[in-house]
């Protein structure tokens, strides 16, 4: 794989203006699984701002700690949104809405090669660990050709790296 050619494959779903976030949600997480998905986030990321609401309602609440925010989320008692910055990535949104998912969101337009990369290489290790986890491009905010482009890339990503 050389980064020329999945760049000009990719391209179109990481360049130009987007009225969206596009969402790639990493699935089937088991509860320590998601403990230390989030756990990492919070230790690499350079910067982070993150929002914590009551499940079934529109209140925010602070937590004091990223220690306190996993515990809430493995609780089932708060819904996540964080802003990250990590190295080599322009900013990623994150929402744990689900016990089971937490979804990556992105903007169109402040990527190139090297940062798509690394965002793949961030999904690889957030997926590896957590057993049995899948990567799906959204449904709301992809078509189907782009997220079978999106699916092809993982597939040969994922059984180069591995």
């Amino acid at each position: 794989m050389q980064i020329q050619d999945f760049w000009n494959e990719l391209q179109p779903l990481f360049k130009g203006e987007s009225e969206q976030i596009q969402e790639v949600d990493l699935i089937n997480l088991k509860a320590g699984s998601m403990a230390q998905c989030l756990n990492y986030l919070f230790s690499h990321s350079k910067s982070c701002n993150c929002r914590s609401v009551l499940r079934g309602t529109d209140t925010s609440v602070t937590l004091e700690s990223p220690h306190s925010v996993v515990n809430y989320v493995l609780q089932k008692h708060v819904s996540v949104a964080m802003w990250v910055s990590l190295p080599a990535l322009p900013m990623l949104s994150v929402f744990v809405d689900y016990d089971d998912e937490i979804s990556f969101g992105y903007v169109r337009g402040m990527w190139d090669a090297v940062s798509v990369l690394a965002f793949f290489d961030l999904i690889y290790e957030l997926k590896h660990m957590s057993p049995g986890s899948k990567i799906r491009p959204s449904v709301h905010t992809f078509t189907y050709d782009e997220r079978k482009m999106l699916m092809k890339f993982w597939q040969d990503y994922d059984h180069v790296v591995s």
